[in-house]
């Protein structure tokens, strides 16, 4: 879905363009949107970093990231690995300043919705509630109580994030449905319906 969204919005159809040329427009739009997505990620993630640590702490995690030759060969690839890494480090990001506020549980459902986007490009994180409820119970020493809470909520936003999509989906499959018989419908009324026999020519 994510290859075809860049060649649909930065590419002209091939019924314009030759096979040629429309795939050389494709890899060239997919390089600059991967590379987008690359810098995007390692922004994200130095902008974090440096509310946190240290400036030059930040500034190696980032570079670390964005100059290493796995994240540049990535970039030329027909993938989606970059994407999931900018949700990743977004919903991280979200995570942390939701546990440092005052009301965690609004923000942990926010940042549960990211999460669930997330794993609907790469699904990894999907028992994140789970390692997040041990944490807060056994390495904050939070009371028990207070650790389902959190848990809750962040499991809460990325259910319901999870829900609104697949009953888009729901209705995306309901609509194709439609479409396909509204083709079939047309199709028999251009297509004229023959004899079981046809009489011999001449």
């Amino acid at each position: 879905a994510f290859v075809a969204a860049v060649l649909w919005a930065l590419v002209e159809p091939p019924a314009r363009l030759g096979a040629g040329e429309f795939a050389a427009r494709g890899r060239e739009a997919l390089y600059l949107c991967q590379a987008t997505l690359l810098a995007l990620a390692t922004t994200t993630l130095f902008l974090w970093l440096s509310r946190r640590f240290h400036l030059l702490a930040a500034l190696t995690a980032a570079a670390l990231l964005g100059l290493n030759p796995h994240s540049v060969v990535l970039t030329g690839l027909s993938h989606y690995d970059l994407l999931h890494w900018l949700f990743l480090v977004v919903s991280a990001w979200a995570t942390d300043e939701a546990l440092r506020s005052r009301k965690p549980l609004a923000g942990l459902v926010g940042a549960g919705a990211l999460w669930g986007l997330s794993n609907l490009v790469r699904p990894v994180t999907l028992l994140l509630p789970v390692v997040l409820l041990g944490g807060f119970w056994l390495w904050q020493r939070l009371p028990l109580r207070t650790a389902c809470a959190r848990a809750l909520a962040l499991g809460l936003g990325m259910a319901g994030r999870s829900a609104w999509l697949a009953l888009t989906t729901r209705r995306l499959r309901a609509r194709q449905g439609e479409l396909q018989a509204d083709i079939g419908v047309l199709q028999s009324a251009l297509v004229p319906e023959l004899p079981e026999r046809l009489a011999g020519v001449g």
